[in-house]
Order: C-alpha cells, then sequence, then structure tokens
C-alpha cells in the first residue's frame, strides 16, 4: 500500500503523501498507535473530517512516516498540520536515512489545542533518497509523562515543479524556453530550527531558487495552476527581462510582460521587449502598451516585430518594404507580425533606452520568420549573413559579427547585386536610396547618357529603371 501511494504521488506530480480523508494511515506505521480517527475540532485551517491520532509515551515516543524507497521528487520542504492539547513546545522531525539517524528539525507550537500549519526543511544536496523515513515527536525532549495524544493531517511536499520534478533537484541555468510551474511558490522566514546544527533558524524562498534554476534562454512561464503566496513578480525577469508570464488576474499589474486571462483572451498591461535578450510568445495575446527597446539608425533598418505596424508608428517619414527576390523589396504600407521588414527614411537615430513605444497591440504567437531574408528574436552569431551598416548599405557579416533580437538578415546576396532595391507597389519602378549606391554600378539619364553623380531623379542604373532619391 505504501509503495503504490508513493508511487501514484510521483507519477501524477502531486505534492499530497497523506491526508486523512482518504480513510487510511498508510504511509504512516504503526508506531504510537497511528491511526485515522474524526477529526475533533473541524474549524481554522482544518475543516477535513478525517485526520491521524497519534498517541505518544515512554514506550511509543513518536510516529513514523515511511517513505519507502521514493525520494522526494527533487523537493526538500515538507509541511504538515498538527493539533495538540498543549502549547508552547518544540515539536520534533527526526530524518532517518538507511535506518540510521541523519538529522534533526524543531517547529514551534502554540496553538493551544488548535490546528497549525508547520514546515520542515531538508538539506538541500540531498533531497531525500531512498529507505528513509520521518519520525514526528509531540515533545523536542522525547520525555512524556503518561499518554500524550496528538493530531495530524496534510502531509505535503511543497515546492515548485517543473516537469513533474520538484526544483530544488535541479541544476542551475537549466530551466530554458517554455516552462510549466506547478506545485506551490512561496516564502518562509525561520519556518524550523536546525537542531544539529547551533539551533539555527531555517527559511525559505521559492522564487528566488526558480530564478537560480532560470537560464537566460527562458522566454516564458506558466505558473496559472502553481498555488502562489507572497508572489515576488521581480524574480521571473533578472535572467530575460523578455520572458512572458502567464498568471491568473490579480498579478496583472505586478511587473510587464504578465498576462492574465480576460474571458478567453490573454491580455498585457505592459509589454517590454529588448534588444539583448531572446523572445518568443507561445500564444496570441492582446498588450495595451509595447516598449519595443532597440536601436535604429538615421535612414535605413532591418526589423521584426511580434504584431502589426504601419509606417507612421516607426517614425514620421517611414516606409515599410518587404522582401521580394535578391536584394529588391517593395513597399507596404505595414507589416504583419513576425514579418521581417526594412524600415527607410528613419527621420532620426533612437538609442536603446529610448526605444519604440505602441499602443493596443495583438501579439501573435512567434512562428516562422522567413527563409532568406529572416527575423530575429534571439541575438546571434551573424557571420556571412547579410545586414545594414550604418550607412545603410549591405554588408556581410565577418568573424565575432552579432545581430540583436527584432532585426532581421539576409541569407546570401546574388554576386551582381550592387545596392538595396525598392520596387513600389503600384508602378513597378525600383527605388534606390543614394546612402546604398556603392558607386560601381553604371548609371545613365533617359536620354542614353551616363551620368557619374547622380542627383534626385528617374536613372537606369545596371539595366534597371530607379529612382534615386
Amino acid at each position: 500500500m505504501l509503495a503504490f501511494a508513493m508511487a501514484a504521488m510521483t507519477a501524477s506530480a502531486q505534492t499530497v503523501i497523506f491526508d486523512g480523508e482518504s480513510g487510511s494511515s498508510d504511509p504512516w506505521w504503526g508506531d504510537a498507535s497511528a491511526t485515522i480517527v474524526d477529526n475533533p475540532t473541524k474549524e481554522g485551517i482544518n475543516i477535513s473530517d478525517k485526520c491521524l491520532q497519534i498517541t505518544a509515551n515512554t514506550d511509543q515516543k513518536c510516529a513514523k512516516l515511511g517513505m519507502g524507497g521514493t525520494s522526494l521528487n527533487g523537493m526538500r520542504r515538507i509541511s504538515f498540520m498538527i493539533k495538540m492539547p498543549e502549547s508552547g513546545v518544540n515539536v520534533k522531525v527526526k530524518l532517518i536515512k538507511d535506518g540510521t539517524y541523519w538529522l534533526s528539525r524543531a517547529v514551534w507550537y502554540d496553538g493551544n489545542g488548535a490546528w497549525q500549519k508547520k514546515t520542515v526543511l531538508f538539506p538541500e544536496a540531498s533531497v531525500v533518497d531512498a529507505n528513509t523515513c520521518i519520525e514526528l515527536f509531540p515533545h523536542e525532549n522525547e520525555s512524556y509523562v503518561g499518554n500524550l495524544v496528538a493530531y495530524i493531517d496534510n502531509v505535503q511536499l511543497e515546492g515548485a515543479i517543473v516537469g513533474g520534478a520538484g526544483i530544488d533537484g535541479m541544476a542551475d541555468n537549466t530551466i530554458s524556453a517554455k516552462a510549466k510551474i506547478t506545485g506551490i511558490l512561496a516564502k518562509g522566514t525561520e519556518v524550523c530550527i536546525d537542531m544539529d546544527n547551533g539551533w539555527n533558524k531555517l527559511s525559505y524562498d521559492d522564487y528566488v531558487k526558480m530564478n537560480s534554476k532560470f537560464s537566460n534562454n527562458i522566454t516564458s512561464v506558466d505558473i496559472t495552476e502553481a498555488t502562489i503566496s507572497d508572489f515576488d513578480a521581480d524574480q521571473f525577469f533578472w535572467k530575460n527581462p523578455n520572458n512572458l508570464v502567464y498568471a491568473a488576474d490579480d498579478h496583472r499589474a505586478d511587473h510587464a510582460n504578465i498576462l492574465y486571462k480576460d474571458g478567453e483572451v490573454w491580455k498585457a498591461n505592459v509589454l517590454n521587449l529588448n534588444q539583448a535578450n531572446p523572445f518568443a510568445a507561445p500564444t496570441d495575446f492582446n498588450a495595451n502598451t509595447v516598449h519595443v527597446y532597440r536601436s535604429l539608425q538615421e535612414g535605413i533598418n532591418t526589423m521584426c516585430l511580434p504584431f502589426y505596424v504601419g509606417q507612421a508608428e516607426i517614425s514620421t517619414n517611414c516606409k515599410i518594404a518587404t522582401f521580394k527576390n535578391g536584394t529588391t523589396f517593395t513597399f507596404v504600407d505595414h507589416a504583419d507580425a513576425n514579418v521581417p521588414f526594412l524600415a527607410t527614411d528613419v527621420d532620426d537615430a533612437v538609442d536603446a533606452g529610448t526605444g519604440l513605444t505602441f499602443t493596443d497591440k495583438g501579439v501573435c504567437a512567434t512562428g516562422a520568420l522567413g527563409t532568406t531574408f529572416v527575423g530575429v528574436y534571439a541575438p546571434r552569431n551573424a557571420e556571412g549573413l547579410y545586414g545594414i551598416n550604418n550607412g545603410g548599405k549591405l554588408q556581410k557579416g565577418g568573424s565575432g559579427a552579432t545581430i540583436n533580437s527584432f532585426r532581421a538578415y539576409l541569407t546570401a546576396v546574388v554576386s551582381e547585386a550592387r545596392e538595396i532595391t525598392f520596387e513600389d507597389e503600384t508602378t513597378g519602378l525600383t527605388d534606390v536610396s543614394s546612402k546604398t549606391s556603392d558607386g560601381r554600378g553604371e548609371c545613365f539619364n533617359l536620354a542614353g547618357q551616363r551620368v557619374a553623380q547622380p542627383t534626385k531623379g528617374l536613372y537606369i542604373v545596371n539595366g534597371r529603371k530607379v529612382v534615386i532619391k
């Protein structure tokens, strides 16, 4: 029965070890006359019908909770409810491993006969493994006069769970990309005493622990099925400020990038996107305000954004051009979500600390970002890729070159290409910015005369009609 109960717990990632409502005293052993009884006071924090009664005395000093050959599944915290007739005493919890004493913890009971919840912490390095039992002594000194009757209920493992295992058992910096956290996220100050090391008071913080397990590539965290208390929003964003947190409605105002459900629609009050970090949206959602913290240069910029954007939203005279073929782009009035584009005629340079601000945006789930002209949502190596340099020209990335998020690159440029060309969607004429010309193409006016220094107007460049601005 014990082995079955523990196996079921780990397979389904549940945290409950014992609940009196089950009607069975497993996984408690028979020590201290452990038996299921009616809850003598169904009030306060425990209104369950059933609980465990133990009777401790000098012959049987403690109740024993057998853990079998099963670990605590990567968690180091156990909580339980206890009710005793006495008050102002330390309840001792011993850990026995392979039949040998390992450690002791003490928790203070001052309930005066009422139910109280207590929490004990185990060493993080071990997280309790095989052949272990937990001994619970109603008194720390293990001495009793006559029989001491105590009641225990709702023994459970506590902590954050990812992929069916507690994060305490995971290596640092290993949770990446898309994560779902269940279990319990909480904080506890001086919840128990380490009786073996100077009676030190022990505390825990699931949020700090969670942050240590995140890698810099964490992009979304779903906590909608976790039990939350003492919510610490900042810990979700230290590793990646572009991280998206799917949470309950009551946390939506705690931080940017927190998503909440409004009916069937996910929403964010504020979405912050930083060029130095990765971004990936697993679902569509609406954002009231979007801050894109990326730099722009005057003239031409590559861009890729997870929402529809119109020309004037970037700058007053900006034009948007999407990829056609080779090095030719077509002017359009907007760019759709997740479609890389060129923003031309940007009026003024913008630093990354200022960036761009958009309102009322429908953010689309991240999908394909192009094949030849490719959007970038995570900083990457750009060696061998073509981008736009500070002069507005195509430039192949050399050794050590990188490209930040919310930009785009060309994977290949045909050898005869001299500059980026822009084709107007309605006229079919090609528009070449004078800033992009490298001077190697022969230029003729419409009369067929070679022009060495063309000014604004219509010309023939490399056999194509172009408008030079």
